[in-house]
């Protein structure tokens, strides 16, 4: 006898959670980096246009793909296209991107972890020095934040959607909005911050080019968790009845939230006495 699935139990949890997997590091640091690069607000624009005319409402598809099916990426695309084996292959590229794409976050959280121990126990001098790094990366104490990650990561991960996933999202996406709007209060205190400020929001538009509009696209796609069987996977834990348009808005809403904090904590872009094009030779 199949086991009914999980849903989750609230629409603050299912926002909480889908937006959970924009909020990574390609958005807040990734995204602030190449919006610099490729001309501030013109990038901003192109990557604000995007999401509306495009990324919505192919993210409305996934989500009402997994919700009408109930399934995994890999029974989704299968139950959908009558049993054809190529679209399974098709659903099963959208379960192997994730699995890539953990490699490389699993990387970065070992190192954000060990760095954060780190400044529990007050050693914000030695994380400043440019050869901690490659004693942290080289050391054995890289190997304890393996196991230390690999196991909160598990426990969540066995408490299922309610229990873990649902119940990590309501604890961990307040905490990151939290320290956001603290970060963006400070930068906005510094010098020259406005200057960043008018760089990112007034876009000067001889700066797009094909090269711009291509990054701006793609980090739409990445930002929104766009064709890798997440938002697919997500949306199978809707019930039926309920309405993905609702929740899509609400969604959208709290990710385009998190692009604003990132763009409002342009002041880490550019250093007191330094001007934007000096960054956009980086």
């Amino acid at each position: 006898m199949a086991v009914p699935r999980q849903q989750v139990s609230s629409r603050l949890g299912f926002i909480l959670v889908a937006a959970g997997s924009a909020a990574g590091i390609g958005s807040l640091v990734g995204f602030q980096l190449a919006a610099t690069k490729d001309g501030g607000g013109a990038s901003i624009f192109l990557y604000t246009l995007f999401v509306i005319s495009i990324c919505i409402p192919v993210m409305m598809t996934e989500l009402s793909l997994g919700r009408a099916t109930q399934k995994d990426p890999i029974g989704a695309y299968t139950k959908a296209a009558g049993g054809e084996s190529a679209w399974r292959f098709a659903g099963f590229l959208a379960f192997l991107i994730p699995f890539i794409i953990t490699v490389f976050y699993m990387v970065i959280t070992i190192w954000v972890f060990g760095y954060f121990v780190e400044i529990l126990f007050g050693n914000l001098r030695e994380l400043a020095d440019p050869n901690t790094f490659q004693i942290f990366i080289n050391g054995k104490s890289i190997f304890i934040s393996l196991l230390v990650v690999v196991a909160m990561v598990n426990f969540i991960l066995l408490k299922e959607v309610k229990g873990g996933i649902e119940a990590a999202a309501k604890i961990l996406m307040p905490a990151l909005l939290i320290l956001l709007l603290g970060l963006a209060c400070f930068v906005l205190t510094l010098d020259n911050t406005f200057v960043g400020v008018s760089y990112y929001l007034i876009p000067d538009f001889f700066k797009i080019n094909v090269a711009v509009l291509n990054n701006a696209l793609s980090q739409a796609f990445f930002s929104l968790s766009l064709g890798m069987g997440i938002l697919v996977t997500y949306g199978s834990y809707v019930a039926r009845q309920e309405s993905i348009a609702i929740k899509q808005s609400r969604t959208t809403n709290t990710k385009m939230i998190d692009v604003n904090l990132i763009v409002a904590g342009d002041g880490f872009s550019i250093p007191q006495g330094r001007s934007c094009e000096l960054i956009c030779k980086l």
